[in-house]
Formats: structure tokens, sequence, C-alpha cells
């Protein structure tokens, strides 16, 4: 029987504590996490009688801990707390759009459910499972990359995710760690042939998030390089092809969820209408880029450029060729891309694309053909990170 991701083949020197993968992974999860919470804290302190105008989101009495909660948090501790609403209730009295929790998938909030069990705290199960998730994908990470990209830049790839822009919702109670863990899970069963394992965490992945479902049309993607590479090239079906049919399940972890709705609330497409409380129409990404410039307000200019320069990264993929990460890479910023809030159409656009994990492989291919201007750009996205860190942690609404 072939093992569940097999450990990737060692180098020459990997006998050394120093090359070892997980010495590397702790370092830089330990030292971005404790510097981020440093940060947090500090913020509180210095900007507690500014945050109690307009922040709605304490969770603890401590707080190093109620840091890692704020906007979305929110929701799924409604969640959590209370399950799903049980009914659809389009609009509020004053005819404005009602926001309900059906907009957030169920694989999140059912984990920490579950922890919650353990911990006896909500928000303390939701940042260990955050933190759980974020550490297993920066090691599915570096097996990912290692065989793909080279060791060099695997390990650069680490530690960009850990102290790039935003990355500091990877601890959040939000949905990304384990998207990206989900989303790193299916690409690595794939580069191993493991069709059935990809499926299963397609599926979970479709749970966890509505783009989810985009997955396969990469890991199909992945399935066609392979049988190239083993010299077949026509189109006659052999036996071994029929394992990838397992993708077939990835759609089940969205038609879960529907069938559960359409019993708990009478409505199976309750979460494709509940995107309308949050004023959500649709448009072109370029179109949302000129806007958020025109609108000229601070958030809508820097959403505006942080976009502009990931979609950037998003053509380096494609000019690499790396075709697998770019149909991996362009459906889960294309989605979003394609709808957002009037008022800021690039809403939460940087967070989003954080899980688009070929961007952070593009980063390190960068740094290491231009290593003394990475490193400059580097500590900027680092310090950048840890003012966005200062905005969370106050309620600053450029963060969300």
């Amino acid at each position: 029987m072939t093992a569940v991701f097999p450990p990737v083949a060692s180098g020459p020197q990997a006998g050394h504590w120093t090359r070892s993968p997980w010495i590397w992974i702790l370092g830089c999860f330990l030292v971005s996490r404790l510097l981020l919470q440093a940060i947090g804290i500090m913020a509180r302190w210095g900007w507690e009688a500014f945050m109690l105008d307009h922040y709605y989101w304490f969770s603890a009495t401590a707080s190093w801990l109620d840091v890692w909660s704020a906007w979305d948090s929110g929701w799924y501790f409604n969640i959590i707390q209370n399950g799903y609403d049980t009914s659809v209730v389009p609009f509020q009295a004053d005819g404005r759009p009602n926001q309900q929790n059906f907009a957030f998938f169920p694989l999140y909030p059912l984990l920490v459910w579950a922890l919650t069990k353990v911990t006896g705290s909500v928000l303390a199960a939701g940042v260990l499972v955050s933190n759980v998730c974020f550490l297993a994908s920066l090691r599915l990470m570096l097996a990912v990359g290692t065989p793909r990209w080279g060791e060099g830049a695997a390990r650069a790839a680490v530690v960009i995710l850990c102290f790039m822009p935003h990355t500091f919702i990877f601890s959040a109670v939000y949905t990304e760690s384990l998207f990206l863990m989900l989303l790193l899970g299916c690409v690595l069963a794939a580069d191993r042939r493991q069709w059935f394992l990809a499926g299963v965490l397609g599926a979970l992945l479709a749970a966890t998030r509505l783009v989810g479902i985009t997955v396969g049309l990469g890991l199909l993607w992945i399935f066609w390089e392979q049988r190239r590479a083993a010299g077949i090239t026509d189109w006659r079906i052999r036996p071994s092809d029929l394992r990838v049919l397992w993708l077939g399940i990835i759609p089940l972890g969205i038609v879960a969820f529907a069938v559960y709705l359409h019993f708990h609330a009478g409505d199976a497409f309750a979460f494709m209408k509940a995107q309308q409380g949050w004023y959500r129409v649709w448009h072109f990404p370029l179109w949302a880029i000129g806007k958020s410039l025109y609108l000229g307000t601070a958030e809508n200019v820097y959403l505006a450029i942080a976009t502009t320069l990931l979609l950037a990264l998003g053509a380096c993929v494609v000019l690499l060729r790396r075709w697998d990460e770019a149909l991996l890479a362009l459906p889960l910023m294309l989605v979003p891309l394609l709808s957002g809030p009037g008022d800021v159409p690039l809403a939460s656009m940087p967070r989003y694309f954080l899980v688009v994990f070929p961007l952070v492989g593009a980063m390190a291919y960068i740094a290491q053909r231009a290593p003394t201007v990475a490193g400059v750009c580097f500590l900027l996205m680092a310090l950048w990170n840890g003012f966005l860190m200062t905005a969370w942690a106050t309620g600053l609404h450029i963060v969300i």
C-alpha cells in the first residue's frame, strides 16, 4: 500500500540538525508569530482609548488571546455557539439586505466546535486550530515546493509565507490556514498520484470555502502532465487512468452543505443568497481596480495597489509556464475579483489571495535571482505586515 504523504527525499547534508525541515519551519513560525503577538498586544495598550469608539469584537479578557479574533471571527463564534440560522431572511425590516451566517462554510467552525469540547473556550480552540493548520501548511509548502522549485526556493517560500503582508490572518480565527493546508495537501497528493486522497481533501476544501471547488482544474492538469511524462500522448483510457475519477468527489463538500441547509433552513442555496447581505455586485477585475483608484480613499487605493501587485505575480506564474499552478491560482484569484461591495470593490482581496501558494512560489523564484532587491522587499513586507497587525488588533477597516 502506498504511504500517505511519504517524506521528501533528503539532500546529502540533511542529517545535520540545521538542515532539518522542521527546525526551519518551527523557527520561521515561532519568530513570526511571537513578533505579531507582541505587536498586537502593544497596539492594544497604545490605542485602547481610541478602540472603545469603534471596536466590537472583544472575545476574551486576556488581550494576548483576544487579538486573534475580530471582524468575521464573530460569525464563526456565532455558528459554533448557536448553529446556522434556521430560515432565510433576505431583508431587514427597513429594506436593507440582511447578513446571515449561511455565507460561512461549515468545516472550520465544525473543527473549532469539536476542539471546544476539550479546551472549554471557543476562542482558544479557534486559535489552536488555525495555528496547527498553519504549521502543517508550512510543512506541506516545503514538501510541495522542493520538487517543483528546488529546496532553496521552497525554504524561501516558507519564510515569505510567515512574514508577507496579511499573514497574521493565518493565526486568527479565520479559515485561511485550514484552506491553505487542504489546498497544499490536494496538490501533494496529486503529485504523488494519490488520487483518492486528493479527492477527499478537495471535498474538505470545498466545505471550507465555495471557491475550493475550483481545485479540480489544476489537479486534472497535474494528471495530464503525469501522462505526458510517462510518454502517453494519445487519448485512449487506460485502467490506471481511472483513479483520477476520484476527483469527482470534490463537489461533495458543497453538496453536503447544500443538503444540510435544505433540511435545516428550507433552502439548499442559502449560502449563495446570503452573499447579498454584503452588498456584493458583479464587476470586471480591471473595472474594480479602476474604481478603487477613482474612489481615492486610503483603503481603496491600498487595495488597488496590493491587488495589482498580486496579479502581476500571477502573471509571473504564467510566464514561468507553471501551467498546473496557474490553473490552481487563477480561479482562486478571479472568483473573488468578479464580485465585491460597491463602495469597496476589492474588499479583503489581499486576504483572499493569501492561500494562492503559486504566488509565493513566484516570489521565491524572484528572490533567488535578485537576492539584494528581494531582501529589501522582504524587510518592507515584514514591516508592513507589522503595521497591518496593528490595524487588525485595533479594528481598523483596511485589513478585513
